[in-house]
């Protein structure tokens, strides 16, 4: 079995062979489905929230969103760090 990273870090110095050339705007943070409640929670209480677009979710539109989509992004307001909890690939 071989694996091929083709995101972040990796696709910058494969691609561009530098790390500084490859524009990021966020972290990808993978998880199991059944974790994403726990991983936001987690991260709220770090300080980050929903990316303004998802900030008005109620409780079955966040479940609609783990069952249908296949990331949220939170936003932390004093650094503007933005992390994308991803729980499943979509092809």
């Amino acid at each position: 079995m071989s694996i091929l990273f083709l995101k972040g870090a990796t696709f910058g110095q494969r691609v561009y062979s530098s790390l500084g050339l490859k524009h990021r705007w966020d972290i990808d943070l993978y998880v199991a489905q059944a974790d994403v409640e726990a991983a936001i929670g987690l991260l709220k209480s770090s300080g980050y929230a929903f990316a303004k677009e998802f900030k008005n979710l109620n409780v079955q539109q966040f479940r609609y969103c783990i069952r249908h989509v296949k990331e949220l992004p939170l936003r932390r307001a004093d650094s503007g760090i933005i992390i994308e909890i991803t729980w499943r690939h979509v092809r």
